[in-house]
């Protein structure tokens, strides 16, 4: 090193943070400690450290940074949560292999570091300035290979650590021979007894699966800060059968943590009204009104959002109450609750009304895992897996494992995977009848292979190597769509690698006998981005559909139709800066033309991407959206759309906000009690357009799905990402299950083309 690069090196060791971490004084001038938390810049670092992102590259001007890998492979950051180092929890990486430069005066120094991931399995190699520490390594979810106290001479002004296999680099920490309290450190050259690998503490509530709070299934991962929900309270121990279950209503509170002790003397005042619509005026009678019930409140965690610490009570407010009020559609029943502080005064309230209706339990099965618990996906895939005409059920714990059930609840058969891969946020299993023989197959991700399995029995009947098993895990957002591309029906498949900005994001076409008909790579060009799923419709009227990926819209052969960026129409909200997370396909407004709703607020036209508007009011970052017909004053349907950890919206065709009508947050739709007209459901309630609650269901659901099971013309409500406190397939319906099926099964495209 020249002494004019030396002296400027000095210079910002001693003047601050242009350039190098310069956070200890161990030795002379020019010989100082250097302690690095690799990871999003966003991300605070750990205390002492200085974090560095994949994208602060070596200059000669700062003196230290990255070389990226030449394979052109992914580069990122990653922040897990999930292990009580902070230090492992976040890292760097570089799929080609990560290398790092630190401009160092010579002489002796002392190195410790860190490669793996917490959670995920990887793989690792360690390089010193050329010599290896640490060869070729598998670790596996939250182990670390961990260089302690490596003694390394540099000469020629530099240190370079080489990091192999998936690149994953955790922390760096330089420190002078003279000052490091290190005892027999070795020099570099064949030293291996330095490197170990540690199994890290798991942080103990890093996932839904340790919230301790009541979760009431209003949406994936919102919370309203009203913290206040009234819900169908179940019996612990229910049995399917052709008796209605008796439920009554329970009481969700949450006030802020103030970080004292739960406080005394809070409770909830409850009415319940009576209200005859038949007559004129409508007559009102009090069944009960202001009753007092305590309120006993502790202090729990909640996981989502952010991780924190609520007061809760969970009381019950009316017991199984259906044989004590009146079964009539035009007889509702306002149920309110205030809850006051000892001093008297309100602090929250709410109310919902409702008809007494029956609810009836169809099917229940206990399933081997609880999806949360699996750090992973669970889902119940549903279709007729026997050819008897009659609904079955799949179970999925992520990619891994699956189990067949019949309507009684009997399991058919079962499948571990003997190669299984870590899929981030999916579940690469699907149920449909991709034959056209009357009998359900499973197409799936097993044994590292595209594979269709018998749905009667689980054995393989078709295989071939899934496209694209490369990069880094959590880059393979594995999923399954089913599309009419070829203008034989829906036969053919599509599987989607990846999702975002992700380097290995492709999209293949097949047949049905697994033939490739096209793929697709480029969905990044002129600031496109992607998203988590694809959207499959006939948007041309040409009897084949259509495949949207994020802002970009493929005809049935794979050839662009259009393509937009980014910004500015898709910049607010909806995913991050490399994605929008959600899109929906629809008519809205019934004139025949489809249009393409984006979770970023953005409403096109989908055959020619023109937009009708963007930047919804509030919108920051849009997770779920349906297009709905809630209000029947206006033409055509309505558009929903929630952000991460905030409430829906309502929107009509030119963007204006409308009322949300509806006593919970989340929201999809289905037809209850068959009449026809759909019903919106979410927090365990189903509830009619005009908000009032006409079916329950089980309410710690995350994402209800619907289907006909039972053929009696009603659409039954089941799980699909179950929560984490149990592990039952339960079916839930309007009406006991019929002797036999009047309706034909029939799965719509929303459920086995939904995103998993």
């Amino acid at each position: 090193m020249n002494s004019l690069r030396f002296a400027w090196l000095i210079g910002v060791l001693i003047c601050g943070p242009g350039a190098a971490a310069t956070l200890a004084n161990d030795g002379p001038v020019g010989a100082r400690s250097y302690k690095y938390d690799f990871g999003d810049p966003n991300v605070g670092s750990v205390d002492g450290y200085r974090r560095v992102g994949p994208e602060r590259v070596y200059s000669e001007a700062e003196g230290f940074g990255f070389i990226p890998s030449e394979s052109g492979d992914e580069r990122g950051a990653r922040a897990r949560g999930a292990v009580k180092d902070r230090r492992l929890d976040t890292f760097a990486y570089d799929d080609g292999g990560t290398a790092f430069l630190q401009d160092l005066p010579d002489g002796e120094y002392v190195v410790s570091l860190a490669s793996g991931d917490a959670d995920y399995s990887s793989e690792t190699t360690i390089k010193v300035n050329g010599a290896t520490l640490l060869p070729g390594t598998n670790t596996q979810k939250g182990q670390f290979a961990v260089v302690r106290g490596h003694k390394v001479r540099i000469r020629g002004g530099q240190l370079r650590i080489d990091i192999g296999g998936k690149g994953q680099f955790c922390y760096l920490e330089i420190i002078p021979a003279s000052g490091a309290k290190q005892a027999s450190v070795k020099e570099s050259e064949g030293a291996t007894e330095r490197v170990q690998l540690i199994q890290a503490d798991p942080v103990g509530r890093s996932g839904d699966a340790a919230n301790t709070s009541t979760w009431i299934c209003i949406h994936p991962w919102h919370f309203p800060p009203n913290g206040i929900w009234i819900y169908p309270q179940f019996p612990n121990a229910m049995k399917a059968g052709p008796e209605e279950v008796k439920y009554g209503w329970a009481l969700c509170l949450q006030l802020r943590d103030q970080g004292s002790d739960a406080p005394q003397g809070y409770a909830a005042r409850v009415d319940l009204i009576e209200r005859d619509e038949s007559l004129s005026p409508a007559r009102s009678r009090t069944v009960f009104k202001n009753r007092r019930i305590p309120l006993h409140l502790h202090r729990v965690w909640m996981s989502r959002p952010g991780g924190h610490h609520v007061l809760e009570a969970t009381p019950t407010l009316v017991a199984p109450f259906q044989e004590t009020l009146k079964r009539s559609n035009t007889v509702v029943y306002d149920l309110s609750v205030r809850v006051v502080d000892p001093a008297g005064k309100q602090v929250k309230s709410h109310q919902i009304s409702f008809v007494n209706r029956p609810t009836y339990l169809i099917t229940q099965a206990q399933l081997k895992y609880r999806g949360l618990d699996q750090n992973g996906r669970t889902k119940i895939n549903i279709g007729d897996l026997t050819g008897d005409g009659e609904c079955e059920f799949l179970f999925g714990a992520d990619s891994n494992y699956k189990a067949a059930y019949d309507l009684s609840g009997k399991m058919l058969w079962n499948d571990e995977d003997p190669q299984p891969i870590k899929v981030y946020n999916s579940m690469a299993t699907r149920v449909y009848d991709i034959d056209g023989d009357g009998q359900c197959e499973v197409v799936c991700l097993r044994d590292r292979k595209l594979c269709i399995l018998d749905g009667d029995t689980g054995e393989v009947r078709k295989s071939t190597d899934w496209p694209l098993i490369s990069g880094r895990p959590t880059g393979l957002e594995a999923r399954i769509f089913f599309a009419n591309l070829t203008g034989n029906g829906v036969r053919d498949i599509l599987v989607q690698n990846g999702y975002a900005a992700h380097h290995d994001v492709r999209i293949t076409a097949l047949t049905p006998d697994l033939k490739v008909l096209w793929e697709r790579s480029d969905f990044f060009e002129d600031g496109a981005v992607g998203m988590h799923n694809l959207n499959v419709a006939d948007i041309d009227d040409d009897g084949r559909d259509e495949v949207a990926f994020g802002t970009t819209m493929l005809d049935h052969d794979g050839k662009l139709l259009w393509r937009l960026p980014y910004s500015p129409l898709f910049d607010k909200g909806g995913g991050n800066r490399d994605h929008v997370d959600e899109a929906e396909i629809d008519d809205m407004d019934g004139d025949g033309k489809l249009e393409i709703f984006f979770a970023s607020g953005t409403l096109l036209d989908a055959l020619t991407g023109k937009p009708y508007f963007s930047h919804l009011p509030g919108i920051n970052n849009g997770q779920w959206l349906r297009f709905l017909k809630v209000r029947d004053d206006l033409p055509g349907k309505q558009l929903a759309l929630s952000n991460k950890w905030s409430p829906p919206g309502l929107f009509d065709k030119t963007g204006k906000q409308l009322e949300w009508p509806f006593p919970f947050a989340g929201w999809d739709i289905h037809d209850w009690d068959g009449d026809g007209r759909t019903e919106i459901m979410g927090g365990g309630l189903v509830v009619d357009r005009r908000g009032r609650v006409i079916g329950a269901y089980e309410p710690a659901w995350t994402m209800p799905q619907f289907c006909d099971v039972t053929g009696n013309g009603r659409q039954e409500a089941m799980p699909w990402c179950l929560d984490m406190h149990r592990q039952y397939l339960r079916v839930f319906s309007s009406a006991p299950r019929p002797e036999k099926r009047t309706h034909k099964l029939v799965v719509p495209r929303r459920i086995y083309n939904y995103r998993d």
